[in-house]
């Protein structure tokens, strides 16, 4: 059975094309070998070789096949130029082509001349039905041009035993002939990097038979059990089709395993995080950050707090929680030292302090202490451990907000910094609006939550 080797780089091809026409010679080849011969050529330009076989197919077209690696090389399965499949190759290339050089080492010996090489062929081929050799014996060339339509796919079957790696073409070729005419054989060969055959022969073969229905009778026959290679039922026989089809669900089906798998980590790694975080809460507090103001009016707008923080301080405050309902706010400082002033200076009054609070009179601040300031730690802190345990519950931390997002505990702001989140600032991660926070009205806070 012929194989798909490709042949040798254009470079030996150009050397053997060099020698001088083959003068009339004969060459004692027996039945057997001319036979052997006959079948080798006929399948190298079949239509299931040269649709394969980039090398050979440019030959047959007129073209000066490109060297092997250059642009595809032979075998690339391109689509072949169908009007120019009937020219002339000469004989003398056959002679490098691997399988063809073994036969007739065989036939002729090591040593045979050019001449007698191309002498054994032209007479191997005298009978030839699907290929005619020229007047002078020098070429050869297919007798009908190769059909624009390509209808192999239906007719190839991927067959899996595992064919043991030392079984040879031959082999393989003598099994499945009871079976059906087979056009080709394709061995599966492991690759390395960049795609390039290693060799090694992976035990499954891509065959195509000559029609469909051979590949039909073919895969009922192994599904019944009646095919086996050296003793050992075939393991797979399916189309060629159904058997990308199936490694592209196998490939996708893989793909989201490993999403889902990583997901599955990733959600564990956070909710560890998380329990972590809640186990070591840390609920130590900073005393004198907090200064309450009462006599809010309803004007009042935590910007207009902030820029009067800001100006009486010369420090903006770190976090700003206005309740109109409750006519309070909570201002917290990154320092006991700008609290204090802060305080003073809503004590002091005057038309910053009213347009500030949105009241013309009543105001007053103080810097919480004691059971006051502790009371307002531990509902911050409860608020944040809430959301923790939360998280923990359903995934999630980490984010905007989270422990050690935006504002979280050693990120952006931490303690002392902007806004918090879940555990890190002193009214880390807290809702707008009632929840966590000392005010029972409509609580308004800082931007930077």
């Amino acid at each position: 059975m012929a194989d798909t080797t490709e042949p040798a780089p254009a470079a030996a091809a150009a050397a053997a094309a060099a020698e001088p026409a083959p003068a009339p010679a004969t060459a004692e080849v027996s039945g057997a070998a001319s036979a052997a011969l006959a079948k080798q050529v006929e399948y190298y330009f079949s239509d299931a070789n040269l649709r394969h076989d980039r090398f050979l197919r440019e030959l047959a077209s007129g073209r000066t096949p490109a060297p092997k690696g250059a642009g595809g090389g032979g075998g690339a399965a391109e689509a072949p130029d169908m009007e120019g499949c009937t020219s002339w190759v000469p004989i003398a290339k056959l002679l490098t082509f691997n399988r063809v050089k073994a036969l007739l080492a065989s036939a002729l010996g090591g040593g045979h001349s050019v001449p007698a090489g191309v002498a054994a062929l032209v007479a191997a081929l005298a009978g030839s039905e699907t290929l005619e050799v020229d007047g002078e014996g020098g070429a050869v060339r297919r007798v009908t041009p190769l059909p624009s339509e390509d209808d192999s796919d239906a007719r190839t079957l991927y067959v899996k035993a595992p064919f043991p790696t030392d079984t040879s073409l031959d082999a393989l070729a003598a099994f499945f002939a009871p079976h059906g005419k087979v056009a080709r054989i394709h061995m599966r060969r492991t690759r390395g990097r960049g795609g390039t055959s290693t060799g090694a022969f992976k035990g499954s073969v891509f065959l195509e038979l000559a029609t469909a229905d051979d590949a039909t009778k073919l895969v009922a026959a192994a599904a019944a059990g009646d095919l086996k290679f050296e003793g050992r039922p075939l393991q797979t026989v399916e189309t060629k089709l159904a058997y990308f089809e199936r490694k592209k669900a196998e490939r996708d089906g893989a793909r989201a395993e490993r999403g889902a798998t990583a997901a599955a980590a990733a959600a564990a790694a956070a909710k560890l995080g998380t329990e972590t975080a809640v186990r070591t809460f840390d609920r130590t507090i900073v005393p004198g950050l907090i200064v309450k103001v009462s006599g809010i009016g309803p004007s009042a707008s935590r910007d207009g707090l902030e820029v009067f923080f800001a100006a009486a301080t010369k420090v903006a405050p770190r976090f700003v929680e206005l309740d109109t309902g409750a006519k309070v706010a909570y201002v917290r400082f990154e320092a006991a030292e700008a609290a204090t002033a802060a305080a003073a200076a809503v004590t002091a009054g005057g038309d910053n302090v009213s347009k500030a609070v949105g009241a013309e009179s009543g105001a007053a601040a103080v810097v919480l202490t004691g059971d006051d300031e502790k009371a307002y730690w531990d509902k911050v802190f409860e608020f944040q451990l809430k959301r923790l345990e939360s998280r923990a519950g359903g995934g999630g931390g980490g984010g905007r907000g989270g422990r050690g997002g935006r504002g979280g505990r050693g990120g952006r702001g931490g303690r002392g910094g902007r806004g918090g989140g879940g555990g890190g600032g002193r009214f880390a991660g807290e809702k707008r609006g009632r929840d966590g926070g000392s005010g029972g009205g409509a609580a308004k806070r800082s931007r930077d939550e």
